[in-house]
């Protein structure tokens, strides 16, 4: 003898409510989507072109050796901080303090994670040449702006507060 059948149950039926929930909810991930498209997009290859210094060491450098890359969660940036040729060092042994400082000291290297926030850019040093940006609680923000392959970022402020004397720095990019 085989088992009686049961009976299925009653198809649930969407509501008013749960239809406009429904709706609402694609709505919101449209309007999210569109919204991100629009964020302009910092990943790929950046070459610096220029660094403009405010305040009172006010300079603009053309053309300094630099580079900046972001990919989804990770940037990495290296340049020279400086308009003047950087010593060759060829015994580093026999390299001077003087030297050495000339040859380093302009040098900028730094890679980490970032945050964009509407214009905002905040970056985070996870291994830095300076091993003071790396300290936890440490970042730097900036704003930015692209146009075309245009980047240009103006530093704001840090964990110690507002830049007193802003750099702006332009990049052009290479992918």
């Amino acid at each position: 003898m085989l088992p009686e059948p049961q009976p299925r149950p009653p198809a649930k039926c969407l509501t008013f409510a749960k239809v406009s929930l429904l709706l609402f909810a694609i709505a919101l991930l449209t309007a999210t989507a569109d919204a991100q498209s629009k964020t302009p997009v910092l990943r790929g290859a950046w070459r610096m072109t220029e660094m403009k210094r405010t305040g009172p060491h006010a300079e603009t450098l053309k053309g300094p050796p630099g580079m900046l890359v972001f990919t989804s969660k990770y940037w990495s940036r290296m340049y020279v901080d400086s308009d003047q040729p950087r010593t060759e060092i060829r015994d580093l042994e026999k390299a001077t303090a003087a030297e050495l400082i000339a040859t380093w000291g302009p040098f900028v290297a730094a890679s980490g994670t970032y945050e964009v926030s509407g214009n905002t850019l905040t970056m985070r040093a996870l291994i830095s040449k300076n091993p003071n940006v790396m300290e936890p609680g440490n970042f730097s923000a900036y704003t930015f702006t692209i146009d075309g392959n245009t980047l240009t970022m103006t530093d704001t402020r840090n964990a110690a507060g507002t830049v007193a004397s802003p750099r702006t720095f332009t990049f052009t990019r290479l992918e």
